[in-house]
């Protein structure tokens, strides 16, 4: 029978319990009722004078975001208050601080567990991430998963931080300022603002299906590419066009 030392079954413990008491606050209706992006929006907004509301937005998305609150009410807020391009240059900061975060806290807690218990069978993962591991990640960013688990994930399985923390920052960026331009756009149909939102709206949403589909299939290709060559067989040609 393996023995688990007893640190590292704390060091867990005290993972799971934030996600467990992070989970359990999301189903206060209060909190839920917060979260909510009229709601989030409009306390942004009474907050929005003060000299630290951004960093506060900031730091919170990043504190919020890394022990499992979602991450999409905050990045829509941002847009509805700060605008497409500033709001979306702080949803991005807080949501890629908030990765970093979750990545390196799974990482202290959880890691050297997950070593102890499947020790040589996860070189085979490693190995994969090595060669797969920024694709995989990059293309999780513009996919409905839960942001905190696909960052623990990443830390878990052993994904390096300087490659998770670069697939993560070239991720973010688009997905987060298309998602705060939707948000500004929509609150613009709010005020009555109409001359050319329903243009950016198509276009919003046109960029958003786009980036959800074209990652599956650069990585598909890549790997298609990398197989042949394992097994010695022709390449496909490049595109140069």
């Amino acid at each position: 029978m393996l023995r688990i030392p007893r640190g590292l079954l704390l060091r867990f413990g005290v993972l799971a319990a934030i996600l467990v008491a992070s989970l359990l606050t999301l189903r206060v209706p209060a909190v839920r009722e917060q979260l909510n992006p009229e709601t989030l929006s409009e306390t942004l907004r009474q907050l929005g004078a003060h000299p630290l509301a951004v960093p506060g937005y900031v730091v919170s998305t990043a504190v919020l975001t890394s022990i499992g609150f979602p991450a999409s009410p905050l990045v829509l807020s941002a847009g509805v208050v700060f605008g497409a391009i500033w709001g979306g240059t702080l949803a991005y900061l807080g949501t890629f601080l908030g990765a970093l975060l979750s990545f390196l806290l799974a990482h202290t807690l959880a890691r050297d567990l997950v070593v102890h218990l499947f020790g040589e069978r996860l070189q085979t993962v490693e190995k994969l991430l090595e060669r797969h591991g920024f694709w995989t990640l990059f293309r999780m960013r513009y996919l409905p998963c839960p942001f905190v688990l696909t960052n623990y994930a990443a830390s878990l399985a052993g994904l390096r931080f300087p490659v998770f923390a670069l697939s993560t920052a070239l991720g973010l960026g688009p997905i987060t300022y298309i998602y705060t331009y939707l948000a500004a756009s929509l609150t613009q149909v709010a005020q009555a603002e109409r001359s050319g939102v329903f243009r950016n709206l198509i276009l919003a949403t046109t960029l958003i299906l786009i980036l959800s589909l074209v990652p599956p299939r650069i990585i598909a290709w890549r790997q298609a590419r990398e197989q042949k060559r394992d097994q010695g067989l022709p390449q496909p040609p490049e595109d140069r066009s």
